[in-house]
């Protein structure tokens, strides 16, 4: 059979074609794997740094998505009125525009204001397309999923906070749903003018909805304000000939019917820990659905041994290979909270039982 490059693995394993190997995605955010895998230090220089993450993702995945560079150093930013401390490889917010839920309430009043008047500049474009590209290109044949239409729910929560976003959802429903559907016109604006199936044919949208024992929201408040538009989005992508997978972190048991039938591409990460057993999963997904997952990176990985570690590997590459439509990855990302030994392990691992 033939050898596959990453890019035409991943593309077949999307068209439902059966492939000489089963395929890798992973987040590598891991200072010693990063620089075990590229063969160089970091530099605390953006542009070296992005070059050395790029490199080492080449070496081991087949796809990857949100590259990013770590900070050591935690820097301060003030955006749009909320300060968030960038450092290693995330960013939150340390500190909000309101500070209860009145003067929350009135800080989305006016940014329902800010976003009625938001039109992307060309230069904004522009921006966005290129360091989209500077990023794939580095990254070769390693497949990069595009993100930029994610965020319209999920950053909305994190600003507002997860009591004030609900407080808003049940005391002034109308006001709630036309800030969410703001935010959505922005997102989707930018898919509908940036969205190329040449440059990139799989789309991410990451939007966590649930925790360890079920979803984060109610059911209601999911049914009437998530999923619709998170159907929309997937609809939008399809006419443009992009697959597209759905990421969210914890148990989605109660709530995979739904995402099912939003028509998603994929589902990432099957997170074990969150009682997402991926072999019960893929009995009720429809054979379409790719299924991205699920090597635990919140225990196995940084505390377990070879043993346990090449098993579960073991595990999941036989039922990938017997269905052919899971890609392996941890359930998260490779953080710098799991030995660099482990991640070597894990991808010598999957080397040794990646072939048909």
């Amino acid at each position: 059979m033939k050898d596959y490059s990453s890019r035409e693995l991943i593309l077949k394993v999307f068209s439902g074609e059966r492939t000489d190997r089963v395929a890798n995605f992973d987040l590598l955010r891991n200072r010693k794997a990063v620089e075990f895998f590229s063969g160089e230090r970091l530099t605390e220089n953006e542009q070296d740094d992005l070059r050395i993450v790029t490199s080492a993702c080449q070496k081991v995945l087949d796809m990857t998505r949100t590259i990013r560079i770590p900070l050591s150093t935690p820097i301060k930013k003030e955006e749009n009125g909320f300060v968030r401390l960038y450092q290693d490889w995330t960013s939150w917010i340390v500190d909000r525009p309101f500070e209860d839920y009145s003067s929350f309430r009135e800080w989305v009043k006016l940014d329902v204001e800010r976003l009625e008047c938001w039109k992307p500049t060309e230069e904004y474009l522009e921006s966005l397309r290129k360091d989209f590209e500077r990023k794939q290109e580095l990254l070769g044949d390693t497949v990069l999923m595009w993100n930029g239409g994610e965020g319209w729910f999920c950053e909305p929560y994190n600003e507002a906070g997860i009591e004030n976003f609900s407080y808003l959802w049940y005391d002034d429903h109308s006001l709630f749903s036309d800030w969410i559907d703001l935010r959505f016109y922005q997102k989707r604006t930018i898919v509908e003018l940036l969205a190329d199936e040449q440059k990139f044919p799989i789309a991410f949208i990451g939007e966590d909805i649930a925790h360890k024992t079920g979803t984060i929201f109610s059911p209601a408040m999911l049914e009437d304000e998530f999923f619709p538009r998170l159907k929309v989005m997937v609809g939008l992508f399809h006419e443009k000939g992009i697959k597209i997978v759905f990421h969210s972190d914890g148990n989605l048991m109660q709530v995979l019917d739904q995402i099912i039938a939003t028509e998603v591409d994929g589902l990432h990460p099957i997170e074990p820990t969150a009682e997402m057993n991926l072999a019960h999963v893929r009995e009720l997904c429809p054979d379409r659905v790719v299924l991205i997952g699920n090597l635990d990176c919140s225990q196995l990985l940084p505390f377990g041994s070879k043993k346990e570690i090449e098993e579960e590997v073991k595990k999941i590459m036989n039922l990938a290979k017997s269905t052919g439509n899971i890609i392996f990855s941890s359930s998260s990302e490779l953080h710098d909270e799991i030995p660099l030994e482990n991640i070597v392990w894990m991808f010598e691992c999957f080397e040794k039982y990646r072939r048909y």
